[in-house]
């Protein structure tokens, strides 16, 4: 794949990979998704890449999205190879405004059952990962693209991919209320001992107005529901500070 092999050349490996055991055909695989995009993620690290999760796309969200020197490589991760998914990376390659767009599913028990996806995604010019826990394989590589338009805008800082394998937001879509507690947290950290009306009035939220954020904030922060911010109700006004 494009700049993510290291010191190999996916357009001619060998065929020894495919017939080295049985073994193989009961390698260790994948049970959760978020398990097999974590581990693309960090091979995409290694290589030098800044990775993004869950990025939106049009209607939808790219899994993963990295960015290396101005160049956008789309990669969508999946238990299984399927006509959805195939579907959906041809669709990228159109709408996705990137330069590369890959699939990465587990590696099959059965390769030679898979090769006709494989090749599907040759033709159309879209890169073919297989993973297990200990091995990322790169069997397809894609081809580079012009797009349109550029995905670059919804890259945001808090859709980064995490040294700990979760994204900013623990890898769930984000909301407008999850950029509401990032500005909190923020906000609490340079402005330690805040009072809450001071705190709403110094940051953008996502509530209809002012009193509705002063209301339900404080609660918010009690349930824990607000990573680093602890409300210190010693004494009137209830103030804010860093967790």
């Amino acid at each position: 794949c494009y700049a993510l092999d290291s010191g190999t050349n996916p357009e001619s490996e060998s065929t020894s990979n495919h017939t080295q055991s049985k073994t193989e055909e009961v390698m260790a695989s994948y049970r959760l998704e978020s398990d097999l995009t974590s581990d693309i993620a960090k091979w995409l690290q290694r290589d030098g890449w800044k990775v993004y999760m869950e990025v939106p796309i049009g209607s939808g969200r790219a899994d993963l999205i990295g960015e290396r020197d101005g160049t956008f490589h789309l990669i969508e991760t999946k238990l299984s190879m399927s006509l959805t998914l195939l579907e959906q990376a041809r669709d990228r390659l159109y709408s996705g405004g990137v330069h590369f767009v890959t699939v990465a599913v587990p590696t099959p028990a059965h390769p030679r059952r898979s090769s006709f996806a494989a090749t599907l995604c040759r033709e159309w010019g879209v890169g073919v990962i297989w993973a297990t826990p200990n091995s990322v394989q790169c069997r397809a590589k894609p081809q580079i693209q012009r797009p349109r338009s550029s995905i670059a805008k919804s890259l945001k800082p808090e859709r980064l991919f995490l040294d700990d394998g979760t994204a900013g937001s623990n890898g769930s879509y984000w909301t407008p209320y999850k950029d509401t507690c990032i500005a909190l947290l923020v906000f609490v950290k340079r402005n330690p001992g805040t009072t809450i009306k001071d705190a709403v009035a110094g940051i953008k939220h996502s509530y209809a107005t002012d009193a509705s954020a002063r209301s339900t904030l404080p609660k918010r922060v009690m349930q824990g529901a607000v990573p680093g911010v602890r409300l210190d109700k010693s004494s009137r006004p209830f103030r804010l500070f860093p967790a």
